[in-house]
């Protein structure tokens, strides 16, 4: 099988609706990310993870607390085409899970024609993502990181970003909205970044 033409009919699939995002880092790589953004360059020279070389944010905006102290909030485009990460093809997250973070998206017309009798785990994922987005002139992917819709932009045109927005404000709304939820890998580094900011 042509990984890459069976990516290209079956993998492909365009973004429903403006999807949330947050990225946690260090004040200085948030400054680099925001210039990134306004310059719209791109972000194939960070450092390759499980799904490629870009901008990894997850649709949760605590969930990713330990990555740094500083956050940076902004949306993917509606409209925009990205490559999707299935569990079953590429050994990234658990395909029950990328289900469901879909729907809860909004995300209802990608239906590939994937199974494990037709399609094998991909080996060293991550080189082959970074491949198909660029054969694919792609600016993203999306996968889920533990129970989250995560997404790894390679080109920040796709991006909405707006400077005025209070990223740290965001994430008090979402925690708001979404009390239970906590960092999965360190629970504890929420009470403490929320009563920073007077709301513990």
């Amino acid at each position: 099988m042509n990984i890459k033409a069976w990516a290209k009919k079956e993998l492909i699939s365009t973004v429903p609706s403006d999807i949330p995002l947050w990225h946690w880092s260090h004040a200085k790589s948030i400054i680099n990310i925001m210039q990134i953004i306004q310059t719209q360059d791109n972000f194939r020279h960070f450092r390759q993870r499980a799904v490629g070389s870009g901008l990894y944010a997850s649709t949760s905006a605590v969930d990713l607390m330990e990555y740094g102290p500083s956050v940076i909030h902004f949306k993917v485009k509606q409209g925009t085409e990205a490559l999707m990460i299935h569990p079953v093809v590429f050994s990234v997250g658990v395909p029950e899970i990328f289900d469901m973070a879909l729907e809860h998206s909004g995300w209802t017309d990608f239906h590939p024609s994937v199974s494990t009798a037709t399609v094998c785990d991909v080996e060293q994922p991550a080189d082959v993502i970074d491949e198909l987005l660029d054969e694919l002139e792609l600016p993203c992917c999306f996968y889920t990181f533990g129970l989250y819709l995560a997404c790894m932009v390679r080109d920040s045109r796709c991006i909405d970003f707006d400077p005025q927005i209070n990223s740290n404000e965001t994430v008090l709304a979402y925690h708001k909205a979404n009390p239970e939820e906590v960092p999965m890998m360190a629970p504890h580094l929420l009470p403490a970044w929320l009563a920073k900011f007077g709301t513990g």
